[in-house]
């Protein structure tokens, strides 16, 4: 999709003439930690974050593109992101995924102007900016 940037290249994305929502779907994931501890360096979380997406990588790469991040302040940090990814359900290869379980999934309705306004925070604002209401530490 060609567009002079990420606002413009979604709004033609999710427009009645190119989304169809039985090919398509935006997914929040949401990292669940065991206790609030797994929260407290950024440095930690950083390489958490990055191990599970490395070991997605290769699996979804060519049917889905996203955005993952660390989100607050330490010592209340959490690990979020954003999938839009081919088909309607979580893919086979990423429930496969070692840690996925960990994950909260939650599909977003585009038709929602909340959750495209989501959408919009976590594909376009910069670290140091807020997504929803958390400062954008590292993604």
């Amino acid at each position: 999709m060609n567009a002079k940037d990420k606002k413009e290249a979604l709004e033609k994305l999710w427009s009645d003439e190119c989304w169809d929502d039985k090919a398509l779907s935006f997914w929040k994931l949401e990292y669940e930690k065991a206790s609030a501890k797994e929260g407290e360096k950024l440095h930690v979380n950083n390489n958490m974050l990055n191990g599970f997406i490395q070991r997605m990588d290769d699996k979804v790469r060519k049917h889905s593109l996203g955005c993952f991040g660390v989100y607050g302040d330490e010592p209340n940090l959490d690990q979020k992101g954003l999938m839009l990814w081919r088909g309607t359900e979580v893919p086979g290869v990423l429930k496969d995924h070692p840690s996925i379980e960990y994950w909260k999934k939650t599909k977003l309705d585009i038709k929602d102007p909340k959750n495209k306004a989501l959408i919009l925070q976590y594909l376009t604002t910069p670290e140091g900016g807020k997504v929803e209401g958390k400062s954008v530490q590292s993604f």
